[in-house]
């Protein structure tokens, strides 16, 4: 499961105010991750379990990765 974020990684977070809100996508096929009012998120990765819909019947099935990388 590739890493497939853009932008690098930051560890001085001290310029974003602490009310800044974390915007999280956990959307049908990616999870995306960043800070409210920047233009593209700082984590993207695939997800490990979907539910895509079945396009015959309109019912969820359930889809599990087959390997999990660390």
């Amino acid at each position: 499961m590739p890493f497939i974020s853009k932008i690098q990684r930051q560890s001085d977070y001290s310029l974003f105010p602490s009310s800044c809100p974390i915007v999280i996508d956990n959307g049908a096929s990616y999870f995306r991750l960043g800070w409210a009012g920047e233009t593209d998120p700082r984590i993207i990765f695939r997800n490990i379990v979907q539910r895509p819909r079945l396009k015959t019947t309109g019912k969820m099935s359930l889809l599990i990765c087959k390997a999990l990388l660390v």
